[in-house]
């Protein structure tokens, strides 16, 4: 639902291309189409899937001054060059932490991490977050394909995060839903009856049955 905004700037151009054609070169950032601007590279590919097969004047600057270029596309939207990645276009710093100054900023990148997972926990009631569940097949996929310590505890700790959170959640069968009861009976001064609560967890384990149910399910569509 989010993504880095960043220029239309060339990097490479195929040769024999349409890029080519319309003597694209690298270094060029592209800010218009015909008559709309295209300040990111978002902007830009969404207009250009609409000039299929089609011409259009590309506005441009090189070398800090602004010229336009009549430009054609193929049948896919596509002229034949590469973007400049946003790896190469943003400053990365590296920050190193001794034994005592990374615990608070483990503790700050913790509650962070936590901050964010809850704030986005509202689009898995979406159709998009219903499809974006997962199980084992998707967390094994969040590792990475080689070894590395920095990621693997750095998921180890995510997940952590995660399963701290989802089990204080008010459902019967985890303990969000105990502390629920637990609260119920302070007010109230009396123990729901057991058959309340046998009737609650039954919900409540029916629920993460299903819930895991269509977590796998959605491994296998992937797959």
């Amino acid at each position: 639902f989010a993504e880095i905004l960043y220029p239309t700037i060339v990097d490479s151009i195929f040769v024999g291309s349409l890029a080519e054609q319309a003597q694209l070169k690298r270094g060029d950032q592209i800010v218009k189409i015909n008559n709309i601007a295209t300040k990111s590279f978002a902007d830009f590919y969404q207009t250009m899937s609409t000039m299929k097969d089609s011409s259009f004047v590309l506005g441009i600057y090189r070398d800090n001054k602004y010229i336009e270029l009549n430009a054609h596309c193929d049948e896919n939207s596509k002229l034949g060059f590469v973007v400049l990645s946003p790896r190469d276009l943003f400053e990365s710093v590296r920050i190193d932490y001794n034994l005592i100054s990374c615990i608070p900023a483990g503790c700050r990148s913790g509650f962070n991490t936590l901050k964010g997972y809850v704030s986005d926990f509202k689009y898995v009631f979406s159709k998009e977050g219903v499809k974006q569940m997962g199980s084992f097949g998707t967390i094994g996929s969040m590792f990475a394909p080689t070894w590395n310590w920095y990621i693997f505890w750095y998921m180890t700790a995510l997940l952590a995060v995660i399963l701290a959170f989802m089990n204080i959640l008010p459902i019967p069968a985890l303990d969000g839903g105990h502390i629920l009861f637990l609260l119920y009976e302070i007010i109230f001064r009396r123990k729901p009856s057991e058959k309340v609560l046998y009737y609650a967890q039954l919900a409540g384990m029916t629920l993460l049955m299903l819930l895991f149910a269509l977590a796998i399910s959605n491994d296998i569509n992937r797959l």
